[in-house]
């Protein structure tokens, strides 16, 4: 069982040094490049995430293969901060978008900013974030990009993507209907020649403020909207109830699974690491 448990610790480590990369790689790329996706990710935040997942199996490699007990009960605590740090997102991230609106069709007719909890909207579209938020689409032509199935091939756009993640399509089309379009209350009419909406004769539907705010210029649009801005939230929403199950199962598995055989390496482990001294 002592030899099973650092077995088992050294390979789960290996696999976490790994891992490690695909953030620490992907903060990288997005400090040279900019994002891929107008979302909410800091790469900050995600750099600090891998470079900690980096030094917590670096830690855990060394302390199972050497069995010492001073870098185990580091790797344990580290590990209990991934636990509970894991725990505490899924539980708040959870009861913030429990009563949520989260379905594509209901994008059609347009989403409230009002609909999603203050919490929630403090945080997905205050004015730093909304404002990096907006310039990020500006600058990816988001409104531009066409989603293309694989016989979907008739209208050419400056980007064309084809996707094979629903949740990942699914989160575009909420955006764009929220952001590349007028919003459906407003009455503006669509002028396929001349490839823009227009204010019908008998005058706009409504003069609210998002009515108001659209333009078709390719850089204005409905950025300034509430729907845009309800969209983006509703788009990130949606992609948290697709990944809900992972979020879930993930730590549980760690606590009841890694957590136990990583405590039972450390119970068997030396004072000082072999070699060390």
């Amino acid at each position: 069982m002592v030899e099973f448990s650092n077995a088992v610790i050294t390979s789960f480590n290996f696999f976490g040094l790994l891992l490690s990369i695909i953030p620490i790689a992907s903060a990288t790329y997005i400090f040279i490049n900019g994002p891929v996706w107008c979302d909410n990710e800091s790469p900050v935040v995600t750099m600090g995430l891998g470079i900690f997942i980096l030094v917590m199996s670096v830690v855990g490699l060394i302390g199972a293969t050497a069995k010492c007990r001073v870098l185990m009960l580091t790797y344990l605590w580290m590990f209990s901060m991934v636990i509970i740090m894991a725990l505490c997102m899924t539980t708040i991230t959870f009861v913030v978008t429990s009563n949520s609106p989260a379905d594509v069709v209901k994008a059609s007719r347009g989403y409230e900013l009002k609909e999603f909890m203050p919490l929630l909207r403090k945080y997905m579209v205050n004015d730093e974030k909304w404002v990096e938020a907006k310039k990020c689409m500006i600058q990816q032509q988001f409104c531009k990009i066409r989603l293309l199935s694989a016989k979907d091939n008739e209208v050419e756009y400056t980007k064309q993507i084809i996707f094979n993640d629903k949740i990942r399509r699914d989160c575009l089309i909420v955006t764009q209907f929220g952001c590349c379009r007028p919003p459906p209350q407003c009455g503006f009419e669509w002028r396929p020649n001349e490839t823009l909406w227009v204010v019908p004769k008998k005058g706009l539907a409504s003069k609210d403020h998002d009515c108001v705010a659209w333009s078709n210029n390719i850089d204005k649009l409905c950025y300034e909207c509430d729907t845009c801005k309800a969209g983006h939230v509703a788009a990130r929403v949606i992609e948290f109830h697709g990944d809900s199950g992972f979020c879930i199962g993930f730590p549980i598995f760690l606590f009841f699974i890694i957590f136990a055989i990583a405590y039972c390496a450390l119970t068997n482990s030396n004072q000082k690491c072999r070699g060390c001294v």
